[in-house]
């Protein structure tokens, strides 16, 4: 039977139906309860089907079916679905890919857009990945990463650029152009054919000879020569250290003594040294250490550890019983056991209060006599307090006519002194860099009425004067070591007490006998010193070397005041050439003395040669280094760096070009 026309009235939900040449123009709405077990021969389904109910089952049929009744589908093959799909070469044109689970991707192409790829979170490729055509691939595998064929990152090789390697073993370069700063915070660097001696301390070893066009500075970073070196050397050949060699005057002059004490360190065996006591003096290590008696001391810049050469003081006595004292005191408190500038324990913390007044202690009762030449000195170190002050008290802080000197112990100068006016007190102050911080600060007392006087070592936390009673913070404090008084203008080396004073000998130093005759010319001599001083003596004193029979016949070097070349032949004055100005402390001088029958010169420092060409050379048997025979007190007090002794009298020239 065939229908045109079936009318809403409906069909019976039970039974089948069976429906032949369907031609459908509007649309059919059907609740099936049943089961459609075939339907054939229904074509041109021109409107929509609407299934109000879920089905399970549409009957059989293929991707390929599914395909064929779509008219806007894109690619082809077999339809897939959300778990496990495989897809065979899927493009994404717009709207990009999200993916919140793990994803193998096999042979993936990804473009379009300005950014090719971009994921957010981690990613990982297990084989090769290839940037442009061939210039950078990263190869997950061995652990490496090529730009083109010039450079590989390798995590054993480490870098190699144009077939030379960087790894652990050093950098080989076949030419390196730097134009900037480089560092090389390890050694060794080999330059030439340079082999490693595998000592990490020598970071640069040179074959072929080395070639530098300015200055060259060893322990400096500021040569001033064209080779400066600041601390010990030493050479096992023969070195020429002046052009005066080459004089056509004397070319075979050498030295008959040439005692380099700073570089050596070592006493010739033809010195004759004593001293009664044992004595301090500043190591290689720049800590103070102690010399047995009779022992010479080689001394050492505490701070740049430059050895300085044979030291050489008068006898001094340390007048406090007790160096270090440190107890009582007012509103402070004290903390033992502290690292001091002997590398020991025997300094103390000096913490201050919370109180709002003055943070010290009385160290040097009143009474002080005119002319009482004293020099008091203290090793210092900030322990959150920046300036220690000595206080010359008279009454409650700031007294009157009361003088302070303030020392800074960050900068390590005397930023204070008040002489206390014609009363006089403070004469003169001084800082000393002892290293790690540490610093020897130093007063001169010598007063004329204001004697009757308490000294105090305080804290301030201001540089100004009368500024030192404050409001303390009940922890910050000066770190403090090494007390000592003794007679005279200047400090020397450290003298420790317990219990009593203690003093210090003098250091002698001589050559008697053929420990002299075998090198000294009574005809004409050259003597050469080089020396420091480390305080002032009276004029004609702070001698270098005393070339000497008896006193008034003899021939030195004087460093004060100014610096003199000196000959006394039977009693009269020889020669005495003065050296120009004033000398002072800590100050590098080199001296030349050139003697001969009314032929004598001197030079220092360079400076232009002054002679005197009348007089004899007197006839000497003995020498002594660093002291003046006849007058006990007048030593060098300070040290001998170097002594040379030419047996000739050099040429004004070379006189002038050896103390350069």
């Amino acid at each position: 039977m065939a229908f045109t026309k079936i009318a809403a009235a409906g069909i019976g939900s039970t039974g089948t139906v069976t429906l032949e040449n369907l031609v459908v123009t509007g649309s059919i709405t059907a609740s099936l309860t049943g089961t459609a077990t075939s339907t054939t021969n229904i074509p041109n389904l021109t409107g929509a089907i609407t299934s109000n109910n879920t089905t399970t089952s549409l009957g059989s049929f293929s991707s390929a079916n599914l395909s064929a009744a779509l008219t806007d589908e894109t690619g082809s093959g077999a339809a897939v679905f959300a778990t496990s799909p495989t897809l065979t070469t899927v493009t994404v044109s717009s709207g990009g890919i999200n993916v919140t689970g793990v994803s193998t991707l096999g042979n993936t192409v990804i473009g379009g857009g300005t950014t090719q790829l971009v994921v957010t979170g981690n990613a990982r490729i297990t084989g090769i990945l290839t940037i442009g055509t061939s210039s950078i691939t990263l190869d997950g595998s061995n652990n490496q990463l090529n730009v083109g064929t010039g450079v590989t990152l390798h995590h054993t090789n480490g870098v190699q650029v144009g077939g030379n390697t960087l790894h652990s073993t050093g950098l080989t370069l076949n030419s390196l152009t730097a134009t900037g700063v480089s560092t090389f915070t390890n050694g060794p660097i080999l330059v030439g054919t340079a082999t490693s001696t595998g000592t990490a301390s020598q970071r640069l070893q040179v074959t072929g000879g080395a070639y530098v066009s300015g200055n060259l500075g060893v322990g400096t970073t500021n040569p001033t020569a064209k080779l400066q070196v600041v601390g010990d050397t030493r050479v096992s050949g023969v070195v020429t250290a002046f052009d005066f060699y080459n004089d056509a005057e004397y070319p075979s002059v050498r030295p008959t003594l040439d005692l380099a004490f700073a570089q050596t360190k070592i006493l010739d065996s033809r010195i004759t040294f004593t001293r009664a006591s044992t004595a301090t003096y500043v190591n290689a290590f720049g800590l103070i250490a102690s010399a047995a008696v009779n022992e010479a001391r080689f001394d050492h810049d505490p701070y740049t550890g430059e050895s300085l050469g044979l030291l050489v003081e008068e006898a001094r006595t340390n007048l406090f019983t007790n160096s270090n004292p440190w107890a009582g005191g007012s509103n402070i408190t004290w903390t033992s056991s502290q690292v001091s500038p002997t590398g020991g324990t025997e300094s103390y913390n000096m913490v201050e209060t919370a109180a709002n007044n003055i943070h010290g202690l009385s160290i040097l009762g009143g009474g002080f006599t005119t002319d009482y030449n004293r020099h008091i000195s203290v090793f210092a170190k900030s322990a959150g307090r920046r300036y220690l002050v000595f206080w010359a008290a008279l009454g409650a802080y700031p007294g009157a006519d009361s003088p302070e000197c303030i020392f800074d112990l960050q900068s390590g100068t005397v930023v204070y002194l008040d002489t206390g006016g014609s009363g006089g007190l403070f004469e003169t102050a001084s800082i000393t860099n002892f290293g790690n911080g540490w610093y020897r600060c130093g007063i001169y007392l010598n007063p004329y009425t204001l004697a009757n006087r308490n000294l105090y070592i305080l804290m301030s936390n201001s540089a100004s004067p009368q500024q030192s009673s404050y409001t303390g913070d009940g922890s910050s404090g000066v770190t403090l070591f090494g007390l000592q008084v003794e007679a005279g203008a200047f400090p020397t080396s450290y003298i420790p007490t317990s219990g009593s004073t203690v003093t210090r000998s003098a250091d002698v130093a001589s050559m008697t006998g053929t420990n002299f005759s075998s090198w000294y010319n009574q005809s004409e001599s050259t003597f050469y010193t080089n020396y420091i001083l480390f305080g002032l003596d009276a004029s004609y004193n702070n001698p270098s070397f005393y070339a000497y029979e008896n006193n008034q016949n003899y021939l030195a070097i004087f460093g004060h005041n100014p610096a003199y070349g000196w000959a006394q032949a039977s009693n009269a004055t020889a020669a005495g050439i003065s050296l120009g100005g004033t000398t002072t402390t800590n100050v590098d001088y080199k001296v030349s003395f050139g003697v001969k029958v009314n032929d004598f010169a001197a030079s220092i420092n360079g400076s232009t040669v002054s002679t005197d060409t009348s007089g004899n050379v007197p006839t000497v048997s003995q020498m002594f280094l660093g002291k003046r025979v006849e007058a006990s007190a007048a030593h060098l007090n300070g040290t001998l760096k170097r002594f040379t002794y030419y047996p000739k009298r050099l040429s004004n020239t070379q006189l002038q070009t050896i103390t350069l």
